[in-house]
């Protein structure tokens, strides 16, 4: 690596970190893959697993895919047992979401009225599930397709709403191993770091596990005065959403800059923050 380029750290999964690494290091980027978060294929002998087998289109008139990877994993299983998604409503939360459907030539809706809230949170906001339409369903289902950590809140709302909503999980969400990550951690100590990127609340949670577990085996002192660790929250700080800012705020990260779910917006504020 040449010295004066920066170094970003991409902490997202592997699956979903090439084209931003590639990008970042034609606009004259150092990269650095520590992702925090492995994604892997369900057993066979997972309940969801063998219940994606089962799913008959007919019972639902929506398909909720929270990432890219319920698209790569659940939709494929889709395709094997159904052949006709005409009459279903493929709904994306997020860009590279819809991207992930695209390459499958189906149609797809996504909240495109506020770009920085490509989130679950955004599939509120869309007319189809509003209380006013919650008649003209009435007998069909919705279908969300997650991995095996997924958050409810939302599908709590959409429950309020008299929405009949089956959750299922189509991969295996796991956290890589605090070994994994010591490169990482090494030189965010060592303030080698230009940038992290954190693309999940859930990536954000165990970096700051991490982070103060390698303090404590350093026999580093561990509070908010440590000068490791506050040199470490001195590092920018770039999330995709305002909850991941939010935890890091509470954290006492110094710099964190906001971006949208979109790759290209999380290139562009880095190539003006450095370049």
């Amino acid at each position: 690596m040449q010295q004066n380029k920066p170094l970003i750290a991409i902490t997202r999964t592997i699956q979903q970190s090439n084209f931003l690494r590639e990008q970042l290091e034609l606009n004259n980027f150092d990269c650095l893959l520590s992702p925090l978060i492995s994604i892997e294929k369900l057993n066979t002998q997972h309940k969801d697993f063998l219940a994606l087998q089962n799913i008959n289109l007919n019972d639902y008139f929506a398909i909720i895919f929270i990432s890219p990877n319920a698209v790569n994993f659940g939709l494929l299983y889709l395709i094997k047992q159904n052949n006709n998604f005409e009459n279903i409503n493929l709904i994306a939360i997020g860009n590279s979401t819809a991207k992930a459907i695209q390459k499958h030539n189906l149609s797809y809706i996504i909240n495109d009225k506020n770009a920085a809230k490509n989130s679950a949170e955004s599939v509120l906001e869309l007319d189809i599930f509003s209380d006013s339409n919650q008649q003209k369903y009435n007998n069909k289902k919705i279908l969300w397709l997650r991995g095996t950590t997924g958050k409810n809140d939302v599908i709590n709302i959409l429950k309020q709403r008299n929405f009949d909503v089956d959750v299922i999980s189509c991969y295996q969400k796991n956290y890589t191993s605090f070994e994994d990550n010591l490169p990482l951690l090494n030189l965010l100590s060592k303030q080698k770091i230009s940038a992290l990127t954190i693309h999940s609340s859930d990536s954000l949670i165990i970096l700051q596990k991490y982070i103060l577990k390698y303090i404590n085996e350093n026999n580093f002192k561990n509070d908010f005065s440590n000068e490791i660790l506050h040199n470490i929250l001195k590092t920018p700080l770039f999330v995709i959403h305002k909850n991941i800012a939010e935890k890091a705020n509470e954290f006492s990260w110094k710099n964190i800059i906001l971006c949208n779910t979109n790759d290209n917006d999380l290139i562009l504020k880095l190539k003006d923050y450095f370049l």
